[in-house]
């Protein structure tokens, strides 16, 4: 099944609060600089033509068509960060000049000049800044230097001749500590930033600007990305039992302790093909609360999870087909599931499957037509990317008369 691949679409709302405490035996954390290649690493914000509101020094312009930029990041009274894109030969002569608010007291006129890198690629065009640390500031007051990597890029939005103009940021440190849990006396933890929008409301510490956690399971003195990294919540599962986990209200210290919350159970039951055996992968939850857990897919048995309100926020799957092909997808799931108190829930889905299809425009010729489909489980899940393993799809259009004869088959490309 060819199924249109979307940009998945995350409610922005408020990040639950965590509790402030002076935890006893926690972690003090340290900023451990590195470049981190996240999946969702970047957070992208358009230029313009007007200064952030903020800015009340900037340079003067060499170019009628310099272009600002306002970068969110921390959540403190100033978490904008500021900064202007100039030509230094003048107007048309190419970008090549960057002024960054980097101490982030809204004068561009007291700060390094950054000289970006031109890349071009076919249709889009780079300017990549070296890393430069930038003071952010956080709810509480407090400020913390953080190493950024800013990318300018241009690109021409179907068809246009004008320019789009963004400018992407990503920050270059994560936090690292070590904390005692049950039988593990010195387990090293990192959180680390890897969201593209504002962080949903998961248990994530959008406050300091991460939302991932890595454990080191395995002891090894490394964070594996791969093995060793969740989403960050009020409660995380660590060797079979629940842990609720607590920082301090600046968010430089970590604790972990047996979790006292009431608790239900989730089970997955998912349903494919005749040799599903060969399903697996992953469902990621999120509640309102503050919980967010990844469960590994086939199931098995069920496994407790505080009791909440939950929604799916991101599942892979991959199974094989009656030949033994395998295939692989990614889907979400629409509405949420309660997990109460002493019961168990379970979420079935999978087969059987329907095809939505929605139709913008007339089908006739010399007009434009987007066709888009949805492939939806049993469980109301919605699948994005479906494929062969190691394949890229490459949707195909037949018109058929009422003769069943073909009248036109062409590649299918949708909007």
């Amino acid at each position: 099944m060819n199924v249109r691949r979307s940009r998945l679409l995350r409610c922005a709302i408020a990040a639950a609060a965590l509790p402030a405490f002076g935890p006893a035996r926690g972690a003090d954390l340290a900023p451990v600089a590195g470049e981190i290649g996240f999946r969702l690493g970047w957070r992208d914000v358009e230029l313009c033509a007007e200064p952030p509101a903020r800015l009340r020094r900037v340079p003067t312009r060499r170019s009628d068509y310099a272009q600002y930029l306002a970068i969110p990041l921390g959540s403190g009274t100033n978490n904008v960060i500021g900064g202007c894109l100039d030509e230094s030969r003048g107007a048309g002569t190419g970008y090549d000049l960057l002024y960054l608010d980097a101490n982030n007291n809204g004068d561009l006129t007291d700060d390094p000049v950054l000289h970006p890198q031109l890349e071009q690629r076919s249709r889009l065009t780079l300017l990549r800044v070296p890393p430069v640390n930038v003071q952010i500031e956080y709810a509480d007051g407090s400020r913390r230097a953080l190493p950024v990597r800013i990318e300018v890029r241009a690109w021409r939005r179907g068809g246009a001749k004008t320019l789009v103009w963004s400018v992407a940021a990503h920050v270059l440190q994560h936090l690292e500590g070590r904390v005692p849990a049950g039988a593990r006396t010195n387990l090293l933890v990192g959180l680390y930033d890897c969201s593209r929008t504002p962080v949903e409301a998961n248990g994530c510490f959008d406050d300091y600007g991460v939302d991932r956690l890595r454990l080191d399971l395995d002891g090894d003195g490394t964070l594996d990305p791969r093995t060793e990294e969740f989403p960050l919540s009020r409660v995380i599962r660590l060797d079979g039992a629940l842990w609720s986990l607590e920082m301090d209200a600046a968010g430089r210290r970590l604790a972990l302790s047996p979790c006292a919350l009431p608790t239900g159970r989730v089970a997955f039951a998912p349903s494919f093909m005749a040799s599903s055996a060969a399903c697996s992968g992953a469902v990621e939850l999120a509640s309102a609360q503050g919980f967010a857990f990844v469960q590994a897919l086939p199931q098995g048995e069920a496994v407790a999870l505080p009791a909440a309100d939950y929604r799916v926020r991101d599942g892979r799957i991959r199974t094989a087909d009656a030949t033994g092909q395998l295939w692989e997808a990614e889907f979400q799931v629409e509405g949420i599931f309660p997990v109460a108190r002493d019961a168990e829930t379970r979420i079935q889905f999978g087969a059987p499957f329907t095809v939505e299809t929605a139709v913008e425009g007339e089908p006739r010729i010399g007009a434009e037509t987007c066709v888009a489909m949805r492939l939806i489980g049993a469980g109301g899940e919605v699948y994005d990317n479906v494929a062969r393993i190691k394949t890229r799809m490459e949707p195909a259009l037949s018109i058929l008369d009422a003769e069943d004869v073909v009248v036109l088959h062409e590649k299918l490309e949708w909007g």
